[in-house]
């Protein structure tokens, strides 16, 4: 993303700082580092994995690793304002600089993200390898995840490995590139008969340059994919494997809250738009060897109908709608930016208005009467945004997430009346649940407002009449009020739903009693002691 904005700048170079610590606690400790990973570790994948990396920009000029306060502060200094990201602050700094929802957002916008290219001298030299071991054919590459993280995720050895030689056929051989974690780990007898390329998995030089010369590449789900996407020269499929790839059938997976990667703004079953033509994104975990050969063969020959078109875009509402649903703090506003402002539509330009708005006031958490009342009808408003079938359903979830934020925000500040209107409002159209009602009339009830907690519990009722406890607790209110005759009506309600309890004929019989019918008073003493009797002798 730094690459990105050097050249919508139109600066010359880049200049990497590492900002890392030997101690997180002492030194930015508000800086996002993986408790997944050793000090070591860490310290590890900054000199082989994050360095190398950033030398395939063509636009760096020097990478510096810095441990000190001192030293940062120089750095900044010396860079007067020319820093990325923007606005950037030691002590208070972004969780996250990049992940891929960015990418996605950059691709979305037709941008080219395909920066990194392997050395010339590492190409000459991987070249040279290969054909010392076969000189009459082009490799096809499989990376191994051989991974502790997540190692549902894996690629399985009894399938890969297979699939690898079936893939290459006659005209071509399979170079094998195992994880970092295994490397050197002594292979076993399945790893006959195939190239391991060991030097590839330390250098990333030589492995991009193995990526660029092969017929093509595939992974499962891991970091070594992400890099391929951003080089242009090359070709790969890569498995979301594992748990990256379960739920898709969910009603709501679309929103991104029960399939991971679709919170960055991926598409179910779609291919990230910032990858190239040749670059394919497989939503599935394959079984067999014969089932990975046949999804790779298809996704090739999908390659050849493609020529020369470009990638779809993600709608934008349900790309917006992702990164909102999923508290994407960092993508949002960055979404909101750049997509604003270049939209042509007006209906989308004011769709994405309303969603930035919303998102606004929800990370505001707004307590006061009036900005309850405007976040309402922004909410109002947004209720229009799901013009076609495709958006309709996200937009549905979007809204309904949105209105529970909005009523806690009330409760929360006491707002009865702008509660009590959103209820009103919302009333018949489905987006209130039933614990919306209830947890307003418990708050209600709380602060003694006895005769707002019965409005809400009659609102429910209507919209939830097969609740027979939340009728029973609106009985039991009236009867607090005095309000005999409402009481009576809905205890004699409850008898004739099926209900059979003797505190039930109690309350009844009180409420008669109260209410001036001593007579109709006795029957239902009569029956609650009756119903006793016929309670104790089943029990015994």
């Amino acid at each position: 993303m730094v690459e990105r904005e050097r050249r919508q700048l139109k600066y010359e170079k880049i200049h990497l700082v590492i900002v890392k610590s030997e101690d997180d606690k002492k030194l930015h400790p508000k800086h996002w580092s993986s408790n997944n990973y050793s000090e070591a570790q860490r310290n590890w994948r900054i000199y082989n994995l994050v360095v190398p990396i950033a030398w395939r920009l063509p636009s760096l000029t020097g990478a510096t690793i810095c441990s000190s306060e001192p030293n940062l502060n120089l750095f900044l200094k010396v860079a007067k304002g020319n820093v990325f990201p923007e606005n950037y602050n030691p002590n208070n700094p972004p969780k996250k600089y990049w992940d891929t929802s960015t990418s996605v957002m950059a691709g979305n916008l037709g941008e080219n993200l395909h920066f990194l290219k392997a050395s010339k001298s590492a190409i000459e030299k991987i070249k040279a390898w290969l054909c010392s071991r076969k000189s009459d054919a082009t490799p096809v590459v499989v990376t191994l995840r051989e991974s502790s993280w997540q190692p549902s995720c894996n690629s399985h050895h009894g399938i890969w490995l297979p699939a690898a030689k079936q893939l290459a056929g006659p005209n071509h051989y399979p170079v094998i590139v195992r994880d970092m974690e295994k490397v050197s780990d002594r292979p076993d007898k399945m790893f006959l008969n195939v190239i391991l390329c060991n030097v590839g998995t330390y250098d990333l030089d030589l492995r991009l340059a193995l990526y660029e010369v092969s017929r093509f590449s595939i992974f499962a789900a891991n970091g070594p994919a992400g890099m391929a996407s951003h080089a242009p020269g090359v070709k790969f499929i890569t498995f979301m494997t594992g748990y990256w790839s379960e739920n898709l059938e969910h009603p709501e997976a679309e929103t991104g809250a029960i399939v991971p990667l679709v919170c960055n703004g991926v598409g179910i079953n779609r291919t990230p738009p910032h990858f190239g033509l040749r670059q394919s994104w497989i939503w599935k975990t394959p079984q067999t060897a014969s089932e990975l050969v046949d999804l790779v063969e298809e996704n090739i020959n999908s390659w050849k109908a493609r020529d020369g078109s470009t990638r779809a875009p993600e709608p934008i509402l349900k790309l917006g709608l992702r990164y909102y649903l999923n508290a994407r703090s960092d993508s949002f506003p960055l979404f909101c930016k750049n997509f604003l402002d270049p939209l042509s539509d007006q209906n989308s330009r004011e769709g994405c208005r309303e969603i930035l708005a919303l998102y606004r006031l929800t990370n505001k958490n707004p307590i006061t009467a009036d900005e309850i009342s405007s976040a309402y009808e922004t909410y109002r408003k947004a209720k229009n945004l799901g013009r076609n079938p495709g958006s309709r359903e996200v937009v549905g979830v979007f809204l309904r997430s949105f209105l529970r934020e909005l009523l806690g925000a009330s409760r929360k500040g006491g707002h009865f009346d702008q509660a009590m209107t959103i209820i009103q409002s919302e009333l018949d159209t489905g987006n209130l649940a039933s614990e919306d009602y209830l947890e307003l009339a418990d708050w209600q009830e709380s602060l003694g407002s006895l005769t707002s907690a019965v409005e809400t519990l009659v609102m429910h009722n209507l919209a939830y009449p097969e609740n027979l406890v939340s009728r029973l607790r609106l009985a039991v209110l009236f009867e607090h009020l005095c309000r005999w005759d409402a009481a009576i009506s809905i205890y004699e309600g409850l008898f004739k739903a099926g209900a059979q309890n003797p505190e039930l004929h109690n309350r009844l019989g009180h409420c008669f009693e109260r209410g001036g019918y001593p007579q109709k008073a006795m029957e239902q003493f009569y029956l609650a002691n009756k119903a006793r009797i016929e309670q104790e002798k089943f029990e015994e």
